[in-house]
């Protein structure tokens, strides 16, 4: 009977002291904003919402909404060589979607645009995002890894 006592009161404590699951995803999507901001600097995304935003919907889009595609700083930075004058390039071993236009930039709908080649391609682990605009254009790229 001690011995039950002993695991109970063991398994309650480990409880208390544990972060939650949901605690631990929020800390680490919080964090991708920051570590991004800190490790790019002005070739990071500026508006930390656009990137949760981007994120998220391309998630979606893509079906991939279970915490298999991580947030990449890295590709975040590939991706606005494709979004700056002259536009780079990111290498073969990289998935690109694009999107340019004149007007306002909207972000749910270039991702919308892309949602069938997001569904064809294959399942990916990373994905980085970045965008630029001015008063006559805009552009969004996505690398995927």
């Amino acid at each position: 009977m001690t011995s039950l006592i002993t695991l109970v009161a063991c398994g309650c404590y480990l409880l208390a002291i544990a972060p939650s699951t949901e605690a631990v995803e929020t800390t680490t999507k919080k964090n991708f904003v920051a570590i991004c901001k800190k490790e790019l600097g002005d070739k990071a995304i500026n508006n930390p919402q656009a990137r949760k935003m981007l994120f998220t919907e391309v998630q979606i889009a893509k079906g991939q909404w279970n915490n298999l595609m991580k947030y990449s700083c890295e590709l975040e930075k590939l991706a606005r060589n494709l979004v700056t004058e002259p536009p780079g390039i990111v290498g073969s071993k990289y998935r690109v979607t694009y999107d340019a236009g004149k007007g306002t930039l909207n972000l749910k709908s270039s991702v919308k645009k892309w949602k069938d080649q997001l569904q064809k391609m294959e399942k990916k682990t990373k994905v980085g995002c970045n965008f630029s605009k001015d008063d006559k254009q805009y552009k969004v790229a996505c690398v995927f890894e």
